[in-house]
């Protein structure tokens, strides 16, 4: 049978320094100031969306659209940091681990665009990535929303110490806009759904 043998501070103090028996003790010893938990990833989650609108096809004589074809826009918010993003943030327990309702929450926070603006949201499909921000694991989950016609033309009323501008990006410049590496590659794999998206209208 095992035997425990409990030992007070003194005596542990007490053990030579090279001993086997100080090293068992230290293996298993939480770290100082901290109490004694499983290990876990710790971890941020966020949430937000890639608005974006299709125009319609030219029929006009005197197309600006040389092309006749559909273009593609995404919204994007440049935020104090100076770096362009998707309206997106952090999930809060008002949000009830609804990850969509995160979504939309930030949509309203940071660009006063409400569900009312939303034409559809695609539930299937969604851009998920993740990345380190000072050793902390961040999980990004991006869902994918087609705008109203009218809230393109809506002014977008934000806090200014968030977000200082945005803009509606042509879909094919959509990566140029991003200098971390998650972002752009994020900003591809987007880049590719809504191309096909727009040869199916």
């Amino acid at each position: 049978m095992l035997k425990i043998q409990i030992l007070s501070p003194v005596e542990v103090l007490s053990i030579g320094r090279n001993s086997e028996r100080q090293e068992l003790l230290l293996s298993v010893l939480p770290p100082r100031g901290h109490a004694y938990q499983p290990k876990k990833k710790q971890y941020h989650t966020s949430a937000g969306f890639v608005c974006y609108y299709i125009t319609p096809k030219c029929k006009e004589v005197n197309c600006k659209n040389s092309s006749n074809q559909r273009q593609v826009y995404v919204l994007l918010l440049r935020n104090k940091g100076g770096f362009w993003d998707f309206p997106k943030g952090a999930a809060e327990i008002v949000d009830n681990n609804n990850l969509l309702q995160t979504a939309f929450r930030e949509l309203l926070e940071e660009t006063s665009l409400t569900e009312g603006d939303v034409k559809t949201v695609h539930k299937n499909v969604d851009f998920s990535y993740q990345y380190y921000v000072r050793k902390r694991l961040k999980r990004v989950k991006l869902f994918l929303a087609e705008l109203k016609k009218g809230a393109i033309k809506k002014k977008l009323y934000y806090d200014r110490t968030e977000i200082f501008t945005h803009r509606f990006i042509e879909l094919q410049h959509l990566h140029t806009y991003f200098f971390w590496k998650e972002d752009i590659e994020v900003s591809n794999t987007i880049i590719a759904h809504l191309n096909r998206l727009a040869e199916q209208r």
